[in-house]
């Protein structure tokens, strides 16, 4: 991930989930990404995930809570609005590589 996608995510999130919740969310995704010596590709994440009817959001957070239980906990219950875009920001913030395979 560059630098400027990672401190694209940070504001992204803070904006959308404030002082509260991005801190948590941010610091589990770190602690993710920091001890996860193999990453992950988003083929693999999804295959990890399970369809919810047209629900996008929904599905990755069957795969966040499968894959990184941790930061799914630190996930707030109301995401508002953005919730998939936040959800794409915290993906990348725990190493899922979105490049292309």
């Amino acid at each position: 991930m560059t630098k400027e996608l990672y401190n694209e995510a940070i504001v992204y999130l803070y904006k959308e989930w404030g002082n509260c919740y991005a801190p948590l969310v941010i610091r589990a995704c770190c602690r993710v990404a920091e001890e996860s010596w193999n990453k992950m590709t988003i083929s693999e994440f999804l295959d990890k995930c399970i369809a919810c009817g047209g629900n996008w959001g929904a599905m990755l957070l069957t795969g966040i809570k499968k894959c990184f239980p941790v930061v799914y906990d630190a996930i707030p219950e109301n995401m508002g609005h953005n919730a998939f875009f936040c959800l794409g920001y915290v993906l990348h913030l725990c190493g899922v590589d979105f490049g292309e395979e």
